[in-house]
């Protein structure tokens, strides 16, 4: 397994934790920032990168820090890029979607054409708004409410389980799951429900579950609007 080239691990990860913020927030021009200075690695099958085929779309795997590469359990090899080696990736084996940290709950999707041009530093929307755009409307999700609630409740502040919500995403016609945060939740705070999640694994939450962080505005409504989804609704 080739580590070589300065993947981090969690414990020395500022700039992923920055990064991964970003891209939950969909903050474009911190993940421009951020991006092209990080360590990325991909799994590599001793011939090609590791692409999964999920009906027309191309998918690659991508890992911003050693502890994300474990947790996904591959015999693949693991290759260490830079930015310009990603990106030079994205274009030869034409992929359409980048998949952060596949097998944490922070994972998330975005277009390749929009991580290309983050890896540029540059930001991908042309009128020079910060947010990436939401691929849809956030739906409350009941079922995974009562999943995460069954893991976190007991180990998480009732104030904590009052921020965050169960909802899902469409991608096309895949819901994707996801777990929103409120606003006023700290970073430390919320790296603590995701080790808690991260620790229940696939076999208790959904492998694909995202985390997003809502604005202001978004965290406000989030009570009338996702009641059902709420994780704090049966405590």
């Amino acid at each position: 397994m080739n580590t070589e080239g300065g993947l981090m691990t969690d414990n020395d990860s500022s700039p992923v934790d920055r990064v991964r913020q970003a891209l939950a927030t969909r903050d474009a021009a911190t993940v421009a920032r951020y991006l092209p200075a990080t360590r990325l690695a991909i799994a590599h099958d001793g011939t090609a990168p590791r692409v999964a085929v999920q009906g027309d779309r191309r998918v690659l795997p991508v890992f911003l820090s050693f502890d994300s590469w474990e947790a996904f359990r591959s015999s693949d090899d693991v290759v260490v890029l830079s930015s310009a080696e990603l990106a030079e990736v994205i274009d030869r084996w034409n992929v359409d979607i980048v998949l952060f940290d596949p097998a944490l709950p922070s994972a998330i999707e975005v277009p390749a054409t929009d991580v290309a041009t983050l890896l540029r530093g540059d930001s991908p929307l042309g009128d020079g708004g910060e947010q990436l755009p939401a691929n849809s409307e956030l739906t409350p999700a009941p079922e995974l409410a009562s999943a995460i609630r069954s893991v976190v409740t007991g180990r998480v502040e009732a104030s904590t389980l009052a921020q965050l919500w169960a909802v899902t995403r469409q991608d096309g016609e895949r819901p994707i799951p996801v777990l929103a945060a409120g606003h006023e939740l700290s970073a430390a705070v919320l790296s603590n429900v995701v080790q808690i999640l991260r620790d229940a694994g696939a076999a208790t939450l959904p492998a694909n579950l995202e985390l997003t962080s809502l604005d202001a505005r978004l965290t406000d409504e989030a009570a009338a609007r996702w009641p059902d989804g709420s994780i704090a609704g049966a405590v």
